[in-house]
């Protein structure tokens, strides 16, 4: 289901907010496992979701 998130990592000590067509919990899995090559979050692996938000497709 679509959504938006927010996760945050104890390692970096910073929060990350997204959006997704997956789940949030598909979505922190590619996101501790760096799929997201260089990106923000590919600086730690210890993501963890704090909020997730469904939304309806339209």
């Amino acid at each position: 289901m679509p959504c938006s998130y927010i996760i945050f990592s104890p390692a970096l000590n910073k929060f990350y907010i997204g959006a997704s067509s997956e789940n949030a919990d598909q979505r922190l899995e590619k996101h501790n496992y760096a799929s997201y090559g260089s990106h923000f979050t590919s600086a730690a692996n210890d993501w963890q979701l704090k909020l997730e938000i469904p939304c309806q497709k339209n």
